[in-house]
């Protein structure tokens, strides 16, 4: 539900001016080709590629108020073009240094940014037709065949950290991010191709999440950055798996699970999505009595505050 206590233009207008915000700070196209444009990384000289499909999203949603929405949208579409995983061209590199030659040492891609860029497109062709100068639709088709083939586990029907992950490296090929448990995409994506794998993709990550709660986090419904073992015994990472400390806690990329699986239930009402936020949602109010300022930076599926700070 919205909130009760501003009207619906008072909430337009808010939405508006934090875009307008969001844009003036985060949004550029200062590396030479003024038809490029690419979303900075907080402070840092970074781009990846969860920034440009957040931006993507963003800016399609916002064509009712900024008119040159379309411009920012193709703009971030052509630097993720031009920016591809060199192990898989219909995907992007993950990281780039803006405004240099130099590559990062990850040029390959990373599944959430991958799926965000794909559904961008499908709400472009919705807004605006895919007659244009990009074809949104064939853009998008594309780009879920690559993700399924590429980023999709084979065999557990999951998904994989990235386009990177092989089987000659079992750990981190059998292991997946819960924050890339992003179904009402899946869904698209399965009406989109016609790929009834899409719905096992669904199906198996609401099935990790269900376990995940039941095995280590009964009390808060938290869920791990990191799972391991998936296909096999799924459990939470260990310590520094791939990112930090923490990758076996509820951090900086499982913080994103209830806005993903949030947006499931708003969009498709699956009960499952239901289920997995209102665990969370429920403890949470408990462990803070409503006061949202008290809310840590992240927690130890036991509820513990973890209070490092974030990147």
């Amino acid at each position: 539900s919205k909130p009760d206590n501003f009207t619906q233009s008072d909430l337009d207008d808010h939405t508006a001016s934090f875009y307008d915000a969001w844009k003036a700070v985060f949004l550029k196209n200062d590396c030479g080709d003024p038809e490029q444009y690419h979303v900075l990384k907080n402070d840092t000289e970074l781009t990846v590629s969860e920034g440009i499909g957040y931006g993507m999203m963003i800016t399609v949603h916002m064509a009712g108020h900024d008119a040159d929405a379309r411009a920012y949208f193709d703009g971030l579409y052509r630097w993720a073009v031009a920016h591809p995983s060199v192990l898989t061209p219909h995907l992007m590199d993950w990281r780039q240094l803006t405004c240099s030659d130099d590559p990062t040492d990850d040029d390959n891609a990373a599944s959430d940014g991958d799926i965000d860029i794909a559904f961008a497109l499908l709400l472009a062709d919705a807004q605006w037709g895919s007659g244009g100068t990009i074809d949104y639709f064939a853009e998008a088709q594309a780009m879920i065949t690559a993700i399924m083939e590429n980023e999709v586990h084979p065999a557990t029907q999951t998904v994989m950290l990235g386009d990177w992950c092989d089987q000659d490296d079992p750990l981190y090929y059998n292991s997946t991010r819960t924050s890339d448990f992003i179904m009402d995409h899946f869904k698209l994506f399965g009406c989109v191709a016609n790929d009834p794998d899409w719905n096992a993709v669904v199906d198996n990550c609401y099935a990790l999440m269900e376990g995940m709660r039941t095995d280590y986090s009964p009390l808060t419904g938290l869920m791990p950055d990191f799972i391991v073992n998936v296909g096999a015994a799924p459990e939470p990472a260990a310590p520094d798996f791939l990112e930090d400390a923490n990758d076996g806690a509820y951090f900086y990329n499982a913080c994103r699970v209830p806005w993903r699986v949030g947006v499931d239930l708003l969009i498709n009402g699956d009960e499952r999505a239901w289920t997995t936020v209102t665990a969370i949602n429920t403890w949470l109010i408990g462990a803070t009595g409503g006061d949202v300022s008290t809310i840590s930076n992240g927690y130890g599926l036991d509820g513990t505050p973890i209070e490092d700070e974030l990147d």
